[in-house]
């Protein structure tokens, strides 16, 4: 064989066999981009789930903080009340159950229901008669638009203005 034929040949296997090795470069190339494009929905997916765990993970961490506080304030709160009575006859741990009690069914504060059943007991209120004249005033606070001081306040003076017992004490 004559080079120019051999010549002829290879140039003509060459090209023949260059479209089909260019598409599959090109088909290559698609599914390549493809993929690479799956990778990255599938990446900011994993992102947004990342971003979507933080932001509910420090939700919680700020709940659970909250709830820290809360619990402190309330035990710093009940601590204050234990130096006015005496812990040998009363139980501190049934008044902190009614105390949380009163919490639960009157919309105020733990806080709040904690320092006015400080001044509650400040007052002189006796202790059969102190979670009553809390709750009613947590409620007349909450009714009348004022603060659960303000109507603790109000009720203790006019119990001790009037030198009111039990019963009479709920008419207040």
């Amino acid at each position: 064989m004559s080079d120019n034929l051999v010549l002829k040949l290879l140039l003509t296997a060459t090209d023949k066999m260059s479209a089909p090795v260019k598409g599959a470069a090109k088909a290559s190339q698609e599914e390549f981009e493809k993929l690479q494009k799956k990778i990255k929905g599938v990446s900011d997916n994993l992102g947004n789930i990342g971003k979507k765990s933080m932001i509910a993970g420090a939700a919680l961490t700020a709940a659970a903080g909250s709830g820290l506080v809360m619990a402190s304030n309330f035990e710093k709160g009940m601590s204050n009340v234990s130096t006015l009575i005496d812990t040998n006859t009363e139980s501190m741990a049934e008044m902190s159950a009614q105390t949380l009690d009163i919490f639960k069914r009157v919309p105020i504060s733990l806080e709040d229901t904690t320092n006015a059943l400080y001044s509650v007991r400040s007052a002189g209120i006796s202790a059969a008669d102190s979670m009553n004249v809390l709750e009613r005033s947590a409620k007349l606070g909450v009714a009348g638009l004022g603060s659960t001081a303000e109507a603790v306040d109000l009720v203790t003076s006019s119990i001790n203005a009037f030198n009111l017992k039990g019963a009479e004490q709920n008419r207040i």
